[in-house]
């Protein structure tokens, strides 16, 4: 399951967009640094136990937009 994701970050404002995919594990975590800033993001993607949705959370930021692909 793939997705594209925008995230503004919390420490300078500055948004980063990205696309990101779960693969076969219930949860995934993805860690990078924002662009301009150099501030940590860790963005976690959990699949519920049907995998019919996937719970996006976000650390650094704030989520702007997603996309399911």
């Amino acid at each position: 399951m793939k997705f594209n994701v925008s995230v503004c970050c919390d420490k300078c404002a500055c948004t980063t967009h990205c696309q990101l995919a779960l693969f076969n594990r219930p949860q995934q975590p993805w860690t990078f640094r924002c662009a301009a800033c150099g501030a940590k993001i860790d963005i976690t993607m959990a699949a519920n136990g049907d995998h019919s949705k996937v719970v996006t959370k976000v650390q650094g930021a704030s989520k702007l937009h997603e996309r399911w692909l």
